[in-house]
């Protein structure tokens, strides 16, 4: 980019957001669009969507900090806050730098607090919902709406992605996107010492779910026959339980494929996940809505299984390289 943060418009900078997930030249048309902040159409299916676009901040001063031209180097020269709050959470101090050979320097600088764990994802919770609460506002002549989050705190820097779930998921953050209409929700944000990926967060559910049922079943139901359609009983009527909506079955070349938002799941018992990606494309009008109300579940092993969800994690690698970021 050759503009900085600070001097490209809000349009821009969404636009720059989104291009890091959806390839232009992969699209028929790309339109600027407002309630959702871009409208796409598909080369391939002819399909029409949305999706919109916004930046996680941990508080005002930090989105002034990062969007107002110059301001950083405005108070380091000794210029007035903008904010009377940004007086209180920007403290100018002089830490001092310690080279390889042990030789210190000491250097003007903005000190602010990092959020603890709690507080940051009770932001992104917030974000959501506020997002989830603007969705009936949105163009309704569009087969589905997208939410694109991009993450500005950087709070995963030095972390691992395959430990992503377990620092980003909890309860609260699980039901706010479950209750979500958006038919996917990317998450952008920066691992390790600077890999800039896009995690979809209701892929991402899904994925660690599924994963967890078979490690379930193989421990503890292993002598227990399972066939193809138990199985999607199983775990379908579990997810319901769970809280999750709008989960389709498709019987696809003799096997039982779960589609949820995105993302579809081959079901394999002791067999390697096998996950279908439709990438925005139209899902299969054959793909019938599972109901909630199978009488032939066993109801004990859902109770078994949901309970050890609560009291285990997931630990892979559901997330993306950014294109342009």
């Amino acid at each position: 980019m050759s503009k900085n943060k600070g001097s490209l418009s809000k349009k821009e900078n969404e636009k720059n957001l989104l291009h890091s997930i959806y390839k232009e030249d992969h699209y028929t048309y790309i339109q600027d669009s407002e309630e959702p902040d871009f409208i796409i159409y598909s080369k391939h299916n002819r399909n029409l969507f949305g999706v919109e676009v916004t930046e996680l901040y941990y508080n005002e001063t930090n989105a002034r900090m990062r969007n107002l031209h110059n301001y950083s180097m405005d108070l380091l020269d000794g210029k007035d806050f903008k904010h009377k709050d940004d007086k209180k959470n920007i403290e100018i101090g002089f830490p001092k730098l310690i080279s390889d050979n042990g030789e210190e320097r000491e250097v003007k600088a903005l000190i602010r607090e990092v959020p603890k764990l709690f507080d940051y994802l009770a932001k992104v919770r917030e974000l959501i919902a506020i997002k989830n609460n603007r969705f009936d506002s949105y163009n309704n002549e569009l087969s589905h709406i997208n939410l694109i989050i991009a993450d500005t705190e950087r709070y995963f820097v030095g972390k691992q992605l395959t430990l992503f779930y377990s620092t980003f998921v909890n309860e609260e953050i699980i039901q706010v996107i479950l209750n979500s209409q958006f038919r996917e929700i990317f998450f952008i944000t920066t691992v390790q010492k600077n890999r800039k990926v896009y995690i979809p967060l209701k892929m991402l559910l899904f994925v660690a779910r599924y994963v967890q049922f078979k490690e379930f079943i193989n421990s503890n139901y292993e002598d227990l026959i399972i066939n193809e359609k138990k199985s999607v009983e199983l775990f379908c009527s579990s997810l319901i339980a769970q809280g999750f909506k709008d989960l389709r079955i498709l019987n696809v070349q003799n096997a039982y494929e779960i589609i949820f938002g995105n993302t579809g799941i081959i079901l394999a018992i002791g067999q390697n996940t096998n996950v279908h990606m439709y990438s925005d494309n139209t899902i299969p009008e054959e793909a019938a809505l599972y109901g909630s109300n199978c009488k032939n579940v066993d109801q004990k092993i859902i109770e078994h299984f949901n309970k050890d969800v609560m009291e285990t994690t997931f630990m892979g690698e559901v997330g993306f390289d950014c294109i342009k970021y």
